[in-house]
């Protein structure tokens, strides 16, 4: 998964929530504590920086079924909490 900070500064305690598609399968959450800005790929719980190119051929991009959908928490460099949703909206999240 494809993971982007496209601010100028880190964000923290990325929570990288994955939710079932089909009910009663489970969630998986991945915590990142630190993402620097550009594109970085998580793969199980590790986070690697995605790389300049990549492969164009389309018989490697035959994948399964889609099982999950993703919704990422983060706070910013202010200590401000953020939601981006299932549906890609990015929202604040109300303070405590």
């Amino acid at each position: 998964m494809l993971i982007r900070n496209g601010s100028g500064l880190p964000v923290y305690q990325v929570h990288v929530e994955f939710l079932p598609i089909h009910p009663c399968q489970g969630s998986y959450v991945v915590v990142i504590e630190l993402v620097s800005p550009g594109d970085w790929l998580v793969s199980g719980r590790k986070v690697y920086p995605k790389p300049e190119s990549a492969e164009t051929r389309t018989d490697i991009w035959e994948l399964p079924d889609r099982t999950f959908v993703v919704e990422l928490r983060f706070a910013d460099s202010n200590g401000r909490v953020w939601r981006r949703s299932r549906d890609g909206v990015l929202t604040p999240e109300a303070r405590r």
